[in-house]
């Protein structure tokens, strides 16, 4: 019979400690700002002038505002602000003949995001 309750015993201080954990867990992320930004990119050309199109998704938990944005480290004016779990699509536009461009996003955070794309 003790045994009995030993085991009834240690089964409810690890469900405890399970459930406490998971909730401790809930509570550290809810309150954690994290800026995550999944960017995908496509060029075209047409003669020199060449436009990429930007498909940013925010996948972090709170909103990310973009205020500048480069190509081949030459600053565009830029600016958005996407919520958690929104995508947004962007045109850029410039004027080059290289075959792969260096397209940057900074935030106002002052994290950057750079890609490189290939131009047709």
């Amino acid at each position: 019979m003790e045994t009995f309750e030993n085991l009834t015993i240690i089964a409810v201080v690890i469900a405890v400690s399970i459930a406490a954990a998971f909730w401790l867990s809930n509570i550290a992320t809810m309150h954690t700002d994290i800026e995550l930004l999944d960017i995908k990119l496509q060029a075209q050309r047409q003669g020199t002038k060449v436009t990429v199109t930007a498909y940013i998704k925010n996948r972090g938990t709170k909103p990310a505002t973009i205020i500048l944005a480069k190509i081949n480290g030459q600053p565009l004016e830029f600016q958005a602000t996407i919520n958690p779990g929104e995508t947004s699509t962007h045109a850029l536009e410039t004027e080059t003949s290289a075959q792969t461009l260096q397209v940057s996003f900074v935030t106002s955070t002052g994290k950057e995001y750079s890609l490189l794309v290939n131009v047709p």
